[in-house]
């Protein structure tokens, strides 16, 4: 077996810094907590120094969940700057591990601290001996160090001389502009290890050349201790090395051995969503939406025929199901897989009429989803009567203080019921009273796990909208319906009804 590879994950920290996104404490703790509890990185960074009272209250919850619960008192790190005032906010924060940012290149050195390097030493000195008085682990990030390196190797190497007479833990090697190719780590980065045997490195890249899996890649088959990444690749710019393909990579392409548990990539990558509102592409590896669908004819009879078009990627292994979508391209192959997967059985002139209806309605729409499937098949078989449950009238209140609420008249089988919910939004409002006729009627309930709202481009305000929600069922399963109206909330509610007449006429 290979050589064990640490996984730094720096979602909170570098992968805030991205546009727009800003955690509250409850949110990085949350994050925090399924990253170290289920995806069982080995370390992970929450935060800068300094930065707010709230990354102070989130560090210091995180830090103390991961000394009490996980017993890894050095497991949460922070980036630290060369000021005393860094190391009082971390000891606030009880933050035991210290990343220290100096300069690694000479441009950042004299440009942006007005420094020689024999001044940048000392003061890393004063800073580490603090840190160690304090008791914390001390790691230094090389900021540009790749530049650095390029642009005055003596430099480097001298920065990495004076370092290693000082109580560090860690050199950590950034990619902070995002310039490397993989031949490059090698050939920059290979030297330091005969050079300073003494020393431990980690390497941190960043994807401005979309590179950043692969540089990482070339240094986990370097001897680097440990790698750094975020969920969904979130970061500055084009953000940094994305955690889930970094994690598969080095797997499948290494003999590097890691801790993460793969089946909670996708649910990792679902939480940094929602909760940061930056969504991933549809096609993104391992964690887009539709990188386990089948939709062109021949491949769903290649994979019928025996899994010719599968790989080491198969989607079981990280918690997913392989689906068959259905359009326009579909053969009777994708219709007859997809059919079996929701547990229906047709004969050859029936599969006919479903391709048949399939194909005119993907000439209309460009999504056709499980659920629409699902009907079509049950008129075909002249089942009819499947809906189940069907909303009557609706009506929602929205305020800017108090929460939504919602009075909705339904018809489940034949009976006719009103409830009344309260929520956060109109939506909210509008499932809190479905929870509770679905308790008393005794019918099942979809988990909620993604909501996407888009309206033609060019529309205006009077556009119909498309609301697409994304689903779990009771075995795990990944589904999607679609609703279409003027209004968003209707739209919602709209693919909400079809979400539960799918799961309880296909339980």
């Amino acid at each position: 077996m290979g050589a064990y590879l640490e996984i730094m994950d720096t979602t909170l920290r570098d992968g805030e810094q991205v546009s727009g996104v800003s955690y509250t404490a409850e949110e990085k703790f949350t994050i925090a907590r399924f990253i170290l509890e289920k995806l069982r990185v080995d370390r992970i960074e929450v935060c800068s120094a300094l930065s707010s009272e709230e990354d102070l209250n989130a560090a210091k919850r995180i830090s103390i969940f991961a000394e009490e619960k996980m017993k890894k008192p050095f497991a949460v790190e922070a980036l630290a700057f060369m000021n005393s005032a860094s190391v009082e906010w971390l000891k606030k924060a009880n933050v035991r591990t210290a990343n220290l940012l100096v300069k690694g290149s000479l441009v950042h050195l004299k440009k942006q601290l007005r420094m020689k390097p024999e001044e940048q030493n000392k003061l890393i000195k004063d800073i580490v001996e603090e840190m160690k008085e304090a008791k914390m682990r001390v790691h230094v990030y090389l900021e540009d160090v790749s530049y650095g390196i390029q642009e005055d190797k003596n430099f480097v190497y001298s920065l990495l001389e004076a370092l290693s007479d000082l109580d560090v833990d860690r050199i950590m090697l950034p990619d902070t502009r995002g310039i490397l190719a993989p031949w490059q780590v090698r050939d920059l980065f290979g030297p330091l290890f005969k050079a300073f045997p003494k020393l431990i490195f980690d390497f941190h890249a960043h994807n401005d050349y979309g590179l950043a899996v692969a540089n990482t890649l070339e240094a986990a088959r370097l001897p680097f201790r440990g790698v750094h990444a975020t969920v969904n690749g979130m970061g500055e710019r084009t953000g940094n090395a994305a955690l889930e393909e970094v994690v598969v990579a080095v797997k499948d392409f290494t003999n590097r051995r890691m801790n993460i548990v793969e089946k909670y990539l996708t649910r990792a990558s679902h939480l940094v969503q929602r909760i940061s509102g930056k969504r991933v592409a549809w096609n993104k590896p391992i964690v887009g939406d539709d990188v386990f669908t089948h939709v062109a004819g021949v491949h769903a009879d290649g994979e019928k025929k025996g899994n010719v078009y599968t790989s080491k990627l198969y989607a079981e292994r990280f918690g997913r199901s392989k689906s068959y979508s259905v359009g326009k391209l579909s053969g009777k192959a994708s219709i007859e897989l997809a059919l079996k997967d929701m547990g229906l059985t047709l004969n050859k002139e029936q599969v006919k009429e479903v391709l048949k209806q399939v194909v005119a309605l993907g000439e209309r729409k460009s999504k056709i989803t499980e659920a629409d499937l699902f009907f079509i098949a049950r008129e075909v078989l002249r089942a009819g009567g499947c809906n189940l449950f069907k909303v009557l009238d609706i009506n929602v209140l929205s305020d800017n203080k108090l929460p939504s609420s919602c009075v909705v008249k339904v018809k489940v089988k034949k009976e006719e019921i009103v409830a009344v919910g309260k929520g956060n939004g109109g939506f909210d409002a509008f499932m809190s009273a479905i929870r509770s006729i679905a308790k008393k009627e005794d019918f099942l309930l979809p988990e909620l796990v993604d909501f996407e709202v888009g309206i033609p481009k060019g529309g205006g305000t009077d556009a119909l909208v498309e609301t697409t929600i994304t689903w779990r069922d009771r075995r795990g399963r990944i589904f999607r319906t679609v609703g279409v109206n003027a209004d968003q909330v209707l739209a919602a509610v709209a693919a909400a009804e079809k979400a539960i007449n799918y799961i309880n006429a296909a339980k």
